[in-house]
């Protein structure tokens, strides 16, 4: 059969399309990043182990804690803490000797509630306070709170302290993320620290250093304790062991934002 020039031509773009059509369907789907992973100083998982898996090496030593099952039911991949005698010591974080902004954040599930340390970072100098989060039972409120340090000074401690009341918090698992920014600049006459703390993937509460000078950089080269108190001798600066589960820590070396936040909330472990 002869091929006409009509004919020739839907052909061409019959095989046109199929081509188009096929190019498509193999093409991948662009890659989405995350930025999560940027600027980790340490992360524990529990899943197993205390090892820390940011690369830094920064790994936990325990001291009681039993492993337990996570938020979705997975066993050995959270641990549990007595509120008695369990804890894990952070060891020295080198690489923040001197920061101006961070954040923390952890996933909790207390099962009794008076004062209790989730996490406490120690002071450079001995015998003085910590900074903290930690969660309290106050009147018929439960309180989720944090310390940080601004100036270092044996038995007399500056600090900022955010907190603000919830529901009850026990018997289920929480997210809490703090945020220490740092906010400075040529125009800015008060140089501070702002807090922010997240419930859930959702900003809970405002805080600020309210210094009207600026506030010294701070540093986690002491490391810190996780579910216990640090065990200072300064009363100010110890805190009632915590009684529940913990899982899941990440300590960074910045500021995370809300959307950074809300993706690490929503994650499937």
């Amino acid at each position: 059969m002869k091929l006409t020039p009509v004919l020739i031509g839907l052909l061409t773009i019959i095989l046109s399309l199929s081509c188009k059509k096929n190019s498509n369907t193999n093409t991948p789907p662009p890659t989405q990043t995350s930025s999560i992973d940027t600027g980790l100083l340490a992360h524990y998982t529990f899943v197993g182990n205390t090892q820390d898996i940011s690369g830094n090496g920064y790994h936990l030593t325990s001291f009681g804690p039993t492993p337990s099952a996570d938020r979705f039911g997975i066993s050995a991949s959270a641990y549990k803490f007595n509120g008695k005698t369990d804890y894990m010591t952070i060891p020295a974080l080198l690489k923040a000797e001197s920061v101006r902004q961070f954040s923390i954040a952890v996933w909790v599930k207390p099962t009794e509630i008076t004062y209790n340390s989730i996490l406490s970072l120690l002071s450079i100098i001995s015998n003085s306070c910590s900074s903290s989060i930690s969660i309290s039972h106050e009147g018929s409120s439960f309180i989720i709170r944090n310390k940080v340090i601004f100036f270092d000074s044996p038995n007399n401690c500056t600090v900022g302290i955010g907190s603000g009341a919830t529901a009850d918090l026990t018997g289920n698992w929480h997210h809490l993320v703090l945020v220490q920014t740092y906010i400075s600049g040529p125009n800015e006459t008060n140089p501070r620290y702002n807090y922010d703390l997240y419930y859930d993937g959702r900003k809970f509460s405002l805080g600020s250093s309210g210094i009207g000078s600026n506030p010294k950089a701070i540093s986690l080269v002491k490391g810190g304790i996780i579910g216990g108190n640090n065990n200072s001798g300064n009363y100010a600066a110890n805190f009632e062991m915590f009684t529940g589960d913990i899982d899941d820590i990440r300590i960074y070396k910045r500021a995370l934002t809300s959307a950074e936040i809300t993706e690490i909330y929503n994650l499937k472990k």
